[in-house]
This record gives C-alpha cells, sequence and structure tokens, in this order.
C-alpha cells in the first residue's frame, strides 16, 4: 500500500516517527519541513519539502496547496496519514477531493478544541464534501445516486448466501442507511437489513424522499458544523421522565449489550398509565431494560435539557434484533402474540428474511388467557417445547408486561424477554405503519388515530394529553408522582413448581 506520511516537524514530527510500527512495512513517502533532524532521519525515504512558515501566511499556504496537488497527482498514494498541523491542511482537502483513505492522529492534549487540520477535515466529512468524487462515477454509470451502501472488501468476505441479494443492484452515493445511524456505527447486520429492505420495498417517491432528506441534511451539517468536544454535554446514562427512568442507548449499543433480561419500550401511553397502575409501575422500575419508544418522549427529554440519544421503538428494534442474530444458533425466538393468521405470516417473513428457522414457534393466545391461571399453564408449557432463547410477547400494555413478569421465572431456558406491542401485525403486514416522516415528527400516533379510530381516539384525544401538563410540571420542579412510594406492589414472579388454588 502506497501511504503518505505528512507531518510538520517538533512534536507532530515525533508523533509520527513513534507510529513507525505501522507505516515501516508500507511504501511511504514524506511531507515535511526541511530541518536538519528531518533531513538526517529521513535520507533514506522520498521527500517532499513543504513551505515554512505555515501560521498566517498566506503565500506559503498556496505553495503549499502546489505542491499538494503535484505530490497527490505524481504519487497516487492509498493512505494519507498525517499528525498535523498547517502543512497537513492542503494534503487533507486535495486528498479528499481525490478520493484518498485520509487518518489524522490528532494530539491528545487537542480534546475540548481540536486543532486546524482536524476541524478542517471534520468540516470536509460532515458536509459532505469529501464525496463530491462519487458524483463522478454517477454520471460513469458505476454508481446510483439513490440506492444501497457500498460494500466493504471485509463486509463482502463475510456474505452468506442470503446476503448476496444486497448486490442485486449498484450502490449509492447516498440512500436509508445515510439517514439514519451511520454507517460505521451500525453493526454489519444492521447495514445487510437496511440494504435488502430497500431493495425489497423499493418505490420511485422514496428515492425522491432521501435525496431531499440528504440534501437537507447536508445543508444543516454545512451550516452547524460544531467543532471540538464539549464534555460538558456528554449524554447522561439516564433519563428521568415522569416516575421512571430511561436507558439512554443507541440501538447498536442495546444490540450489542443485551444477553439476557426483560425489556420494555415506554411510550406516552404507557407513562400515563404507570401515573395510576402501582404493578405496571413495579414491573417497569424491576425491567432490565427501559428504551424510549416514542418521538413525543425524545422531544420531551430535550425540553427538560436531558436528552435522549434517539428513539428506539418495539417494531424498529425487533427486525434489528432478529437481523443482527440471524447467525446466532443460540438465539431461538417464540413469538406470543397477534391473531392466528399474522402470527404464522410473521414467522414465515421472518425465517424468510433471516435465512433460517429463528423463530422456532409461535401462538395467538385467546383473549383473557392472562387472567387465567390455566391457560397461561398451557401457555408456559407451549413455549417450553419449543426451547427458545428469547420470548416476544405482543399482546398490549400493560398485559404483556404483566404477563412475562409473572411468568418469566417459569421459563428458565428463556435469557431474553421482549414486550413488543404491535410489531407482529407490522411484521406480518397486517398493520400499516406510519410514513416515516411522520413518525420522526412525532405525529405516528396522528397516523395510528386516523386507521383506528374507534378503538384509539380515546387514548390518544382524552387519555394521553395530561402527559403534557406533567412534563412541564417536571420541568418546573413540581412534579409528584401520583402512586406514593408506600402503595407500590410487591410482585412475586411465580416459580416452575407453583400452581394457584
Amino acid at each position: 500500500m502506497k501511504v503518505l506520511l505528512v507531518a510538520s516537524t517538533g512534536g507532530h514530527f515525533q508523533a509520527m516517527q513513534k507510529l513507525r510500527l505501522f507505516w515501516e512495512n508500507h511504501n511511504c513517502c514524506w511531507v515535511t519541513f526541511r530541518t536538519p533532524e528531518t533531513q538526517e532521519i529521513l535520507q533514506d525515504y522520498p521527500v517532499y519539502w513543504a513551505y515554512a512558515p505555515t501560521n498566517r501566511n498566506i503565500p506559503n499556504l498556496w505553495r503549499n496547496f502546489v505542491l499538494a496537488a503535484q505530490v497527490l497527482l505524481k504519487e497516487r498514494p492509498q493512505l494519507i496519514l498525517s499528525t498535523g498541523a498547517g502543512v497537513a491542511v492542503p494534503f487533507i482537502i486535495l486528498g479528499k477531493l481525490l478520493g484518498c483513505q485520509i487518518v489524522f492522529v490528532e494530539s491528545f492534549t487537542r480534546v475540548e478544541a481540536l486543532s486546524l487540520s482536524a476541524r478542517v477535515g471534520k468540516f470536509l466529512q460532515k458536509s459532505y464534501l469529501d464525496e463530491l468524487p462519487q458524483f463522478w462515477n454517477v454520471l460513469k454509470e458505476d454508481m446510483s445516486l439513490v440506492a444501497t451502501s457500498p460494500p466493504t472488501l471485509d463486509e463482502i468476505k463475510a456474505y452468506d448466501r442470503n446476503d448476496w441479494k444486497r448486490l442485486a443492484i449498484r450502490s449509492g452515493m447516498t440512500g436509508a442507511w445515510r439517514m439514519g445511524a451511520t454507517k460505521n456505527l451500525a453493526s454489519f447486520e444492521e447495514v445487510i437489513h437496511q440494504d435488502i429492505t430497500y431493495i425489497q420495498s423499493w418505490k420511485r417517491g422514496k428515492d425522491l424522499q432521501i435525496i431531499l432528506q440528504t440534501l437537507f441534511k447536508i445543508v444543516r451539517n454545512f451550516l452547524g458544523t460544531k467543532t471540538g468536544v464539549d464534555l460538558k454535554k456528554t449524554l447522561p446514562r439516564q433519563v428521568q421522565l415522569l416516575n421512571i427512568t430511561l436507558d439512554n442507548l443507541s440501538r447498536t449499543e442495546l444490540l450489542h449489550q443485551i444477553d439476557r433480561g426483560f425489556v420494555v419500550t415506554p411510550n406516552v401511553d404507557h407513562l400515563i398509565k404507570l401515573q395510576k397502575d402501582p404493578e405496571f409501575l413495579r414491573i417497569y422500575q424491576l425491567a432490565d431494560y427501559r428504551i424510549c419508544d416514542s418521538q413525543i418522549l425524545l422531544l420531551a427529554s430535550k425540553f427538560l435539557r436531558t436528552p435522549i440519544r434517539e428513539k428506539i421503538s418495539g417494531s424498529d428494534f425487533f427486525p434489528a434484533f432478529c437481523q443482527y442474530h440471524r447467525k446466532h444458533e443460540d438465539i431461538r425466538i417464540f413469538l406470543l402474540g397477534g391473531n392466528p393468521e399474522s402470527v404464522e405470516i410473521a414467522r414465515q417473513k421472518i425465517n424468510q428474511r433471516t435465512g433460517r428457522e429463528i423463530i422456532v414457534g409461535v401462538y395467538s393466545p385467546p383473549f383473557g388467557f392472562d387472567e387465567s391461571e390455566i391457560l397461561s399453564r398451557e401457555i408456559v408449557d407451549r413455549i417450553t417445547q419449543c426451547n427458545p432463547s428469547v420470548l416476544a410477547v405482543g399482546v398490549g400494555a400493560p398485559k404483556q408486561e404483566k404477563w412475562i413478569f409473572r411468568y418469566k421465572d417459569c421459563l428458565p431456558n428463556v435469557r431474553i424477554f421482549l414486550a413488543i406491542g404491535s410489531t407482529i401485525e407490522f411484521e406480518a403486514g397486517t398493520l400499516q405503519r406510519a410514513p416515516e416522516w411522520m413518525s420522526k415528527a412525532g405525529l405516528e400516533w396522528l397516523y395510528r388515530l386516523w386507521m383506528e379510530p374507534q378503538r384509539l381516539w380515546k387514548r390518544y384525544l382524552i387519555e394521553d394529553i395530561p402527559f403534557f401538563g406533567l412534563i412541564i410540571l417536571q420541568k418546573l420542579g413540581f412534579y409528584k408522582t401520583s402512586v406514593p412510594q408506600g402503595s407500590l406492589v410487591d410482585i412475586e414472579p411465580l416459580d416452575g413448581n407453583y400452581i394457584r388454588n
């Protein structure tokens, strides 16, 4: 690999020397300033001497830009490695535009304020100016404007038979993968799932929407690019909303962390129920993960100045969970909920999408099963016979949370319990989710009200309205839980040998 090493003299040059174990085995050439030290150390390497000084010296800055163009066009490095300072700026800018890989090693002293070189590189990245060369590939029809994310060689080496569907179309300069978490932060399984979902559900109007979102994101980043690391604004690990605390995790962090435990996904309706139901509140307090399932809760957390990192709805998390564990044979899921037709369709679609029988069993429970010990025991036996390691229950709140908590100790082989609401119907396609723009705008409730007015009008237009007043009270410091601590019930889960008379 051809590596171009760019560093000023002094501490920057010494820092590059400490990286010798990385670059000494590659085909290297240098750009630095001419001093007795650099001449002696670099006598065995090809060196391009930059113009100094660079601090507030415009003529030398332009000379170094010309030098950068000459060096990059002549040497054609695959990688530019730099430790700064001023001499690095022209090489970072032109290197980005020419499609070189850039690795900039910032000084460890630059914690709260980045150096000029780092600020330039970060600006180019956040404003997407470094990706302009890809537009030439679009014009040559080597890439699409909107499509799946460009795969890396390491990803292709890890493909199984199902993953090759991702390459059915040319990769794109932008796409759905750019609108969410960045590709570098998403897991391999999430990237594959996102790309295959895009291919299978492609619509022309969706591409137009992605283009507009990309342009908006570019303008927003261009106008609001921030530099440096503000340690004072580190997000809290937990966020207090009314009488519960939420775990402030990203979806990727949750996928990596969860190996066992009980996951609940609070929304506005849950928060209202938690003001009145001591048993439900106690279960929430004892859950292992409490994850934000509502854009309105996310906005409320920002209003309270304790921002939640991202919304992780059960309907988004569950398919990502299945995709993440598609090659993990120890993950076997039982679906409890839906109607007999929808739960079976959901099983077939998920298994087809993951390429294996990750859903090992399904059951649509009869109405009132949660109040019947006999029916519940029969369901426990059904689940046990399938030997799942994950139980996903979608029968509505607070029924699903209460049933899981009461019977989870009767299922010792189940490591992970998920309360997933209407996810089974969404997976089966029998219930349509709100458009993405409505969900991001916090208007998913309006879409669901339009789709199911008779069932949901009272919840959304009457029961949930007090939430906003309670949040204002919390903001002002006047909120008090309507469930006194002394009234919380102690709930004992049933063990495997207990049968109620």
